[in-house]
């Protein structure tokens, strides 16, 4: 302390020191390089491939199980992650196509400090990333029906496979320094990727190892020990082993050991730790879910039925309800099925493309992927709900069909009964089709596309989540009901209190309810298709045989 003219003056505090001048170069060179990254056309070409896919996840007609997006959401991101790579990889190799790399050696930076600016220019698109896997869930969740919470450590793969790529960019220009490097990296790492999602490696854990771990087409609830958080480590390991490796480029120091050696340390452990197979006990416990379904849902009764869902998947339940009640309310009060509940099942349709030897042998209780939906009176929704599709209208029909005594599952022999001529297909399908909007429109539709409602095929085939239905709708029954969809509910509604009996019963035929009802008669001349006693191709792909006429 030291006066002067009679005042005190306090010292100031030292100033922080300075970063040294190859880390405020490199940080100086980033800004640059980031703002390049983000524009260079190669990039948003990538983006915008990476975004367009991502854009399907706010259709707000389906219902989305945020934990599979979570999942899924990573797969986009496989564009921006090969265009960063090319970016980040011509950037870093600017100065050669140039001719200034002599040049730059007389600058007093060294060059050691320009790489670190291409690869903290790489986490500006990471973080750009990361921005975007945000943005797609939070769209999701807010623009669409949704059930689960997304795994933030799933979300996290995403921006860490554009992170990584940025940085093999930049590593392969020091070591490789050749612009072809980095396209054939990206194929390499394509055939790479796409080896680790080989269903045959379901249940192992070398699938882990791939950058991206495919859920191989199944609920969650059936993949035992999967470690979202041991694959984020490894992916940061091989991030932070290919920054050191590119500086080590410049001369290997100790701090890039030490660096190295935690890195290696990080990807190797997590590596390891992650592919160990699912275990034993991982395994009961997912098929415990299939054997007694009973003990691991919850239940909660709605207008009389009572709904079992997985806990996951109680959000479902309402729209479930939905086509339910629509049927139940237009049914005469002592004519509704009084047993008739509502119980989630895992269906063939959830896992259509595993091969049935991949997981006969630790999932048993799995239905294969040709079985139907249970024969036990009750009705089933699968594990996933998209309304855009039939979704409403199966399960309206199941209940209708259920309602009017018409079966609804196949027989043993696996087809689909032939309802055509009688006069119960007419109301379950009116039944159906008024439940809900989507229902009839799902009905009018589906009519259009199989060509019934033009009278060009015999039946109408309504698939129950991919799978074959109990029941083939006759071309005059499908055309009937349309019609009784034009008139006002009310008005059907009430001629069916009037005489259920008569309009419903087993015995009672098309040409007695359509006179009945006042319909218009059916056209003369059975349709030019017939695929009576015939495996036809429905939907995605799934064979319906249309068998003996409904008992």
């Amino acid at each position: 302390m030291e006066t002067l003219a009679g005042r005190t003056a306090v010292a100031s505090p030292p100033a922080p020191p300075a970063p040294p001048a190859s880390v405020a170069t490199a940080r100086a060179l980033a800004r640059v390089e980031a703002g390049k990254l983000l524009r260079s056309p190669v990039l948003v070409g990538g983006g915008l491939f990476s975004l367009l896919p991502g854009l399907g996840f706010w259709n707000p007609s389906v219902v989305f199980d945020l934990r599979l997006t979570a999942i899924g959401i990573a797969i986009t991101f496989f564009p921006l992650a090969a265009a960063v790579l090319i970016a980040s990889n011509l950037a870093t190799l600017r100065s050669r196509r140039h001719g200034t790399d002599q040049l730059y050696e007389s600058l007093p930076s060294p060059a050691a400090a320009r790489t670190g600016g291409h690869l903290l220019a790489v986490t500006a698109v990471a973080a750009f990333a990361s921005g975007l896997a945000v943005l797609l869930v939070a769209g999701q969740a807010l623009l669409a029906d949704t059930l689960g919470s997304p795994n933030v450590a799933e979300m996290a793969v995403g921006p860490l496979l554009v992170a990584g790529a940025g940085a093999l960019g930049v590593l392969l220009a020091r070591w490789v320094p050749t612009p072809a490097a980095a396209p054939v990296a990206c194929v390499a790492i394509a055939v790479f990727q796409m080896s680790t999602t080989d269903t045959a490696l379901l249940t192992g854990g070398w699938r882990t190892l791939g950058f991206w771990t495919y859920p191989g087409d199944l609920p969650v609830e059936l993949l035992p020990d999967r470690r979202p958080g041991w694959h984020v480590a490894y992916l940061v390991g091989l991030v932070a082993m290919a920054a050191v490796g590119t500086l080590v480029a410049h001369g290997l120091r100790r701090p890039l050991v030490v660096a190295g050696a935690v890195a290696l340390s990080v990807a190797a452990g997590s590596a390891w730790v992650q592919s160990r197979p699912p275990s034993a006990a991982g395994w009961a416990a997912a098929n415990a879910l299939l054997e007694r379904p009973g003990d691991h849902q919850a239940c909660e009764e709605r207008d009389g039925t009572t709904y079992c869902a997985y806990p996951a998947y109680r959000s479902l339940v309402p729209n479930w309800a939905k086509p339910v009640s629509g049927v139940r309310r237009a049914v005469p009060a002592g004519a509704w099925p009084a047993d008739l509940d509502v119980t989630q099942r895992v269906t063939s349709s959830d896992r259509r493309w595993v091969a049935d030897h991949v997981l006969a042998g630790v999932l048993p209780a799995l239905p294969a992927v040709d079985a139907a939906l249970p024969d036990d009176g009750h009705l089933h929704p699968a594990m996933g709900w998209g309304t855009e599709r039939t979704d409403d209208l199966t399960l309206a029909l199941a209940a209708a069909s259920r309602a009017v005594g018409l079966p609804m599952v196949p027989d043993p022999a696996g087809a689909s009964c032939d309802a055509s001529g009688q006069g119960r297909a007419v109301v379950a399908l009116w039944l159906a089709g008024q439940a809900t909007g989507r229902a009839g429109d799902a009905l009018r539709t589906l009519a259009s596309a199989q060509e019934v409602s033009a009278g060009r095929a015999r039946f109408l085939v309504v698939l129950q989540h991919d799978t074959p239905p109990g029941v083939a709708w006759g071309a005059v029954e499908v055309g009937h009901a349309l019609e009784l969809l034009r008139r006002p509910a009310d008005e059907v509604r009430g001629a069916l209190a009037a005489d259920w009996e008569g309009l419903a019963g087993p015995g009672t035929t098309t040409v007695a309810v359509a006179t009945r009802l006042g319909l218009a008669p059916a056209a003369d001349g059975p349709p030019a298709t017939d695929v009576h006693g015939e495996a036809t191709r429905y939907g995605a792909g799934t064979e319906v045989r249309i068998g003996d006429r409904c008992p």
